[in-house]
């Protein structure tokens, strides 16, 4: 085992980051492709820009440094990534991204920065006064309309940083948001994820297995089957939603069926990063050492992406393919080797 794997992760201390094997197994190398790699930031997060399915935009940055963040687009399935202007100002990695269209494009990251506008024109938007912010990151963004957009963060490497932080923007500006009521404790724990079904449906996932929902007008806290965090939310209806991540003793996937969360993850699945429920009813699962998996609804499936070294963090899945964004993702000098790998379309 190398260096790399044995090392605390960058945002996770405490975990290693190890390979175990799933179920069963689809080894065919031929049917994953790598679009971007060795790049110098990594990759953290894949998205459509927008309704239209295949463009994509992705996102990364050199973790914790001070170099601009990295955007690539891909217009159209058969088009090539192209790299994009970083937001004027914005320094470390953008984290995650939600749009509307390519003309209102959201991204946050590092120092609770947040930038909003046209994909190549994106600018640094105000937010609210956050004490110790630079020691802080937002590590989510999701809206349910131009008018109603999420961001959550928090700071998990930083005893005196802020704890859990969400923002919402309604239209004219971004506001801080507290926790109400029973569910208040929960803003003691990072935030890392938001999806919602719209403005009265939105789920929040974080640390020590937090998940907060939101009805529009109250918070309420769930889950009692980990205190592991969990990284990523994502569903396909408000009584079909998913939230994946894990501790050193392995990966953890939850399902949400509109009253109550269930374990649908296998035993020796690694932690995971990233989670996608796919319109075709099944759900894509990733994490460390290349580990990418389907769960079809009764089986899950490990994928042989022909991929050594490297950590995945973000993926999407459309009606034709899969994409996977990562690199180096644990604590260590030099390159980020960021690499984004696609299993479909040729």
């Amino acid at each position: 085992m190398t260096l790399s794997r044995i090392v605390l992760s960058l945002v996770f201390p405490g975990l290693v980051l190890s390979a175990c094997s799933g179920g069963g197994t689809d080894s065919d190398p031929k049917t994953w492709r790598t679009d971007l790699d060795e790049l110098e930031p990594a990759l953290l997060a894949v998205a459509p820009i927008g309704s239209d399915e295949f463009d994509l935009l992705a996102v990364g940055g050199p973790l914790r440094g001070d170099a601009p963040p990295a955007l690539y687009r891909r217009a159209g399935s058969s088009g090539d990534w192209l790299s994009l202007p970083a937001p004027s100002g914005f320094t470390g990695a953008v984290w995650w991204s939600w749009s509307t269209s390519a003309d209102n494009v959201w991204v946050v990251g590092e120092d609770l920065q947040v930038a909003h506008g046209e994909i190549q024109d994106l600018e640094l938007m105000d937010i609210p006064q956050v004490k110790n912010a630079t020691k802080a990151t937002l590590y989510g963004v999701w809206g349910s309309g131009p008018d109603d957009v999420w961001m959550v963060g928090g700071s998990p490497l930083s005893s005196d940083g802020p704890e859990g932080v969400i923002f919402r923007y309604n239209g004219q500006q971004i506001e801080k948001l507290e926790i109400t009521g029973t569910a208040s404790i929960a803003a003691e724990e990072t935030f890392f994820k938001v999806w919602g079904t719209g403005p009265k449906d939105v789920t929040i996932v974080g640390t020590n297995g937090t998940i907060l929902r939101y009805d529009g007008s109250n918070w309420s806290l769930q889950n009692n089957l980990t205190q592991s965090r969990l990284l990523t939310v994502h569903g396909r209806s408000s009584s079909d939603i998913y939230a994946v991540g894990g501790s050193f003793t392995g990966g953890t996937v939850l399902r949400f069926d509109g009253s109550q969360w269930e374990e649908i993850g296998e035993l020796g699945m690694p932690f995971l990063n990233g989670v996608y429920a796919a319109d075709d009813g099944s759900v894509w699962v990733c994490g460390p050492t290349a580990y990418v998996a389907r769960w079809d609804g009764e089986t899950w499936t490990q994928f042989d992406v022909g991929v050594f070294g490297r950590d995945y963090h973000g993926i999407y899945t459309n009606s034709q393919e899969t994409l996977v964004t990562g690199g180096l993702l644990a604590i260590q000098p030099g390159s980020r080797m960021g690499i984004l790998s696609r299993f479909g379309l040729d």
